[in-house]
């Protein structure tokens, strides 16, 4: 089992675009799903956004 500190720098800087990118993958699906919740509450209880 190796500790990250083994881990060439090039290698480990791949990992973490690649982590990082998962992260922000896994906020916007959060984001996208609460948004479709919101406006689902919001026309279920008649307060549906309406344009301005």
């Amino acid at each position: 089992q190796k500790d990250l500190v083994e881990v060439p720098d090039d290698v480990r800087s791949q990992i973490e675009v690649i982590l990082c990118d998962r992260i922000e993958q896994v906020l916007e699906n959060a984001l996208l799903h609460q948004q479709e919740v919101k406006s689902q509450q919001d026309a279920r209880d008649g307060l549906a956004i309406k344009p301005q």
